[in-house]
């Protein structure tokens, strides 16, 4: 179980290994574009001086072709990743994102 530090710095150093890919480099200053920030936020988000919002990391996730679940340690909610999480017809994108708010990237 990550407490908060622990999971802002595992989410951190999943972005910077998203970036480093060995087929393709993507620099700090490509990210901040694309997320309209600069690098030393980027930086600030991969050491995990400054949290990376939940909306930064969806398209963090789109921009670098990584699945949502690379970047979050499922198994901090309670969940692993060799089972998906199971949702049924009836939760909608508001139901997922506040769950992952709530659970994952719980606020002090």
């Amino acid at each position: 179980m990550y407490n908060d530090d622990q999971l802002y710095e595992y989410v951190g150093k999943k972005i910077l290994e998203s970036r480093s890919l060995p087929h393709r480099k993507i620099t700090q200053m490509e990210l901040a574009k694309f997320l309209g920030v600069t690098f030393q936020q980027i930086q600030k988000y991969e050491k995990a001086t400054n949290r990376v919002p939940l909306n930064s990391l969806l398209k963090i996730s789109k921009y670098t072709k990584k699945p949502l679940a690379f970047f979050i340690p499922l198994e901090h909610a309670g969940y692993t990743l060799d089972k998906p999480v199971e949702l049924t017809p009836a939760d909608t994108d508001a139901d997922v994102r506040e769950f992952i708010e709530t659970q994952v990237f719980r606020n002090p």
